[in-house]
């Protein structure tokens, strides 16, 4: 009743979130845990991966050690390699994913699309100006927010020769929300890029 019992009822919930992250943490950490978020990545990257380890951050982060597609060797065949990836749900806001030393190499198949299918999206990049990120970013921004440190992508042709590369790339996505509308703000950093043409 009354002020009393508002503040057990605060102090139970702040108890059972305690116990909850600790069970979260728990489980990251065990097998299962880690066999369920990589398969849940997997699914999300269409890639097939290796995992170092996962772990709970804090405020409630899921960060996953060492990711790597299978048979990967970066600038010679396609997939994706990171340091660490962050993935932190949010309840009335985006997901926000954070990825640190993200390698990716991108090869375009004989059909003309490109591998892997989970980044096609970025294939066609090099061909086009830079209001191409927007394209890019429009099938997940609404529900993701992104932020990409240390990035490096290369792009390969049919025959497996590099036709252009960046390095030292840094990308924040994130939604911006003015009355009756949401904008997305794009923040691109390139340090080193290596265009079609030929010209760094």
């Amino acid at each position: 009743g009354g002020k009393g019992g508002l503040g057990r009822l605060l102090i139970a919930l702040a108890v059972v979130l305690v116990i909850l992250l600790i069970a979260a943490f728990v489980v990251a950490r065990m097998d299962a845990g880690r066999d369920l978020i990589k398969g849940w990545l997997e699914k999300q990257l269409g890639l097939e991966l290796a995992i170092g380890h996962t772990s709970l951050g804090l405020p409630f982060e899921i960060v996953i050690d060492r990711v790597e597609s299978k048979d990967f060797d970066f600038g010679i065949k396609p997939g994706f390699k990171a340091r660490e990836i962050r993935i932190a749900p949010r309840l009335f806001s985006p997901t926000q994913v954070s990825v640190l030393r993200g390698e990716l190499t991108l090869m375009r198949g004989e059909d003309g699309v490109w591998v892997p299918a989970g980044f096609s999206r970025l294939g066609d990049v090099p061909l086009r100006n830079i209001g191409e990120i927007s394209r890019v970013t429009r099938g997940f921004r609404k529900n993701v927010a992104i932020h990409v440190t240390e990035g490096s992508i290369v792009w390969l042709d049919r025959t497996e020769l590099e036709i252009a590369s960046a390095s030292g790339v840094l990308l924040d996505v994130l939604p911006v929300t003015i009355p009756e509308q949401t904008l997305y703000y794009h923040h691109l950093v390139v340090y080193n890029m290596l265009g079609i043409d030929g010209l760094r």
